[in-house]
């Protein structure tokens, strides 16, 4: 599951890291624009692994519905609930929607804010299936605790780690991983 797939390079990478190897891949872009991209990207893959890949576009929160949606074309396209603005409507959908029956492995979220209310819509899935996440923290400076007490109060199943991107400590990443899934040396 990658939520903000953009133009698809996170589920590229994914694809030659695990060698094409994979049941399946949601990956959900709200700006139609980068929407657009991400299925162009994704229609140069093989055939076979094409088939595979699910693009939806829709935003992800704690509740479906409607929301306003800052269209940019870019990366940094996000929701703009809080102020009423934005320049688009789109669909919101909740992970426990649609991830229903699907038994996610992998969930990937880097939406711009959207963080912690798309881990509330998650709660099912991550309280049953458990999921490795990898949750940008980066957008709002509470995130960094916030969004990892947010999971430990739906399951005290995962270890969390941090992972920082750039130098200059932007880009921070959690990866909440199940410690049944942990690999120790």
């Amino acid at each position: 599951m990658d939520c903000g797939a953009f133009d698809g390079d996170s589920v590229v990478a994914f694809l030659k890291r695990s060698g094409g190897s994979l049941k399946g891949v949601v990956a959900i872009e709200a700006d139609p624009r980068n929407a657009d991209r991400l299925r162009e990207s994704m229609s140069r893959l093989p055939k076979e692994v094409a088939a595979k890949v699910t693009v939806i576009q829709a935003a992800v929160g704690a509740k479906d519905g409607i929301v306003r949606f800052a269209v940019t074309g870019t990366a940094a396209s996000h929701t703009d609930a809080a102020a009423g603005q934005g320049t688009f409507e789109v669909p919101c959908r909740t992970l426990d929607g649609l991830l229903a029956g699907r038994n996610p492995s992998y969930i990937k979220m880097d939406i711009e804010g959207a963080e912690p209310s798309a881990v509330e819509g998650c709660r099912q899935v991550i309280q049953q299936d458990a999921p490795v996440l990898a949750i940008c923290l980066y957008h709002r400076q509470s995130d960094l605790w916030e969004i990892p007490l947010q999971i430990r109060a739906m399951t005290d199943r995962y270890s969390f780690f941090l992972r920082r991107y750039s130098d200059y400590c932007w880009e921070q990443v959690l990866y909440a991983i199940p410690r049944e899934r942990l690999v120790t040396p």
